[in-house]
Protein backbone atom coordinates (compact mmCIF):
# COMPACT_ATOMS: atom_id res chain seq x y z
CA UNK A 1 0.00 0.00 0.00
CA UNK A 2 1.11 3.90 -0.88
CA UNK A 3 0.23 6.39 1.96
CA UNK A 4 -0.83 9.64 0.99
CA UNK A 5 -1.09 13.24 3.21
CA UNK A 6 -3.66 15.62 2.47
CA UNK A 7 -1.81 17.76 0.42
CA UNK A 8 -1.52 14.49 -2.35
CA UNK A 9 1.86 13.81 -1.27
CA UNK A 10 3.44 10.29 -1.14
CA UNK A 11 4.48 9.24 2.40
CA UNK A 12 7.89 7.66 2.61
CA UNK A 13 8.47 5.71 5.51
CA UNK A 14 12.10 5.04 7.52
CA UNK A 15 13.70 2.19 9.36
CA UNK A 16 16.78 1.10 10.76
CA UNK A 17 18.45 -2.06 10.92
CA UNK A 18 20.10 -4.09 13.30
CA UNK A 19 23.86 -3.51 12.92
CA UNK A 20 26.43 -6.43 12.31
CA UNK A 21 27.04 -6.32 16.12
CA UNK A 22 24.27 -6.53 18.97
CA UNK A 23 23.27 -3.74 20.53
CA UNK A 24 24.26 -1.43 17.46
CA UNK A 25 22.24 0.20 14.38
CA UNK A 26 22.71 -0.56 11.23
CA UNK A 27 22.31 1.80 7.73
CA UNK A 28 18.74 4.13 7.27
CA UNK A 29 16.18 2.31 4.52
CA UNK A 30 12.94 4.03 3.15
CA UNK A 31 10.34 2.67 0.78
CA UNK A 32 6.85 4.12 -0.41
CA UNK A 33 5.64 0.74 -0.12
CA UNK A 34 4.60 -1.10 2.96
CA UNK A 35 2.52 -4.14 4.62
CA UNK A 36 0.24 -3.21 7.07
CA UNK A 37 1.27 -5.94 10.72
CA UNK A 38 -1.35 -4.89 13.09
CA UNK A 39 -3.93 -2.16 13.48
CA UNK A 40 -5.45 -0.98 16.29
CA UNK A 41 -8.73 0.61 17.84
CA UNK A 42 -6.76 4.02 18.61
CA UNK A 43 -6.25 4.46 14.78
CA UNK A 44 -2.72 3.51 14.77
CA UNK A 45 -1.25 1.04 12.33
CA UNK A 46 2.04 -1.09 12.54
CA UNK A 47 3.22 -0.85 8.74
CA UNK A 48 6.67 -2.42 7.72
CA UNK A 49 8.78 -1.28 4.59
CA UNK A 50 8.49 -3.67 1.32
CA UNK A 51 11.31 -3.08 -0.57
CA UNK A 52 12.97 -5.20 -3.02
CA UNK A 53 16.37 -7.19 -2.76
CA UNK A 54 17.68 -5.82 -5.63
CA UNK A 55 17.35 -1.90 -4.71
CA UNK A 56 20.83 -0.78 -3.83
CA UNK A 57 19.15 2.77 -3.02
CA UNK A 58 18.20 2.79 0.80
CA UNK A 59 16.53 5.98 0.33
CA UNK A 60 14.96 6.52 -2.61
CA UNK A 61 14.35 9.89 -4.00
CA UNK A 62 11.00 9.85 -4.94
CA UNK A 63 8.51 7.08 -5.81
CA UNK A 64 9.89 6.34 -9.42
CA UNK A 65 13.51 5.94 -7.90
CA UNK A 66 12.37 3.15 -5.95
CA UNK A 67 12.64 -0.68 -7.58
CA UNK A 68 9.33 -2.48 -7.20
CA UNK A 69 9.68 -5.68 -8.61
CA UNK A 70 9.77 -8.50 -6.27
CA UNK A 71 8.70 -6.41 -3.17
CA UNK A 72 9.72 -8.29 -0.42
CA UNK A 73 8.99 -8.02 4.06
CA UNK A 74 11.90 -6.41 5.71
CA UNK A 75 11.57 -7.04 9.23
CA UNK A 76 11.59 -2.74 9.43
CA UNK A 77 8.41 -1.71 11.08
CA UNK A 78 6.95 1.22 12.40
CA UNK A 79 3.55 2.81 13.87
CA UNK A 80 1.61 5.54 12.10
CA UNK A 81 -1.40 7.36 13.09
CA UNK A 82 -3.51 6.56 10.22
CA UNK A 83 -6.11 10.45 10.67
CA UNK A 84 -3.34 11.58 9.22
CA UNK A 85 -3.44 10.12 5.78
CA UNK A 86 -6.12 11.54 3.45
CA UNK A 87 -5.64 8.57 1.07
CA UNK A 88 -4.30 5.19 0.72
CA UNK A 89 -3.89 3.53 -2.12
CA UNK A 90 -3.58 -1.11 -2.00
CA UNK A 91 -1.21 -2.55 -4.31
CA UNK A 92 -2.11 -6.56 -5.75
CA UNK A 93 -2.11 -8.85 -3.84
CA UNK A 94 1.60 -10.80 -3.00
CA UNK A 95 3.93 -12.82 -0.83
CA UNK A 96 6.56 -10.59 0.59
CA UNK A 97 8.31 -13.20 1.76
CA UNK A 98 11.74 -15.23 -0.20
CA UNK A 99 10.56 -18.22 -2.13
CA UNK A 100 10.80 -21.42 0.85
CA UNK A 101 9.68 -19.35 3.56
CA UNK A 102 6.54 -18.80 5.39
CA UNK A 103 6.83 -15.45 7.12
CA UNK A 104 5.85 -16.81 10.65
CA UNK A 105 8.66 -16.20 13.56
CA UNK A 106 9.90 -18.43 15.68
Amino acid sequence: MCLYNDLGGIFRGYGVAPGATPGTLGPVAASYYFRVKAVYDDDAAVLELLRSPADITLIPDGVDDQIVTGLAATGLCFTVDLTKFAHITTLPAISAFPTGTTGTTA
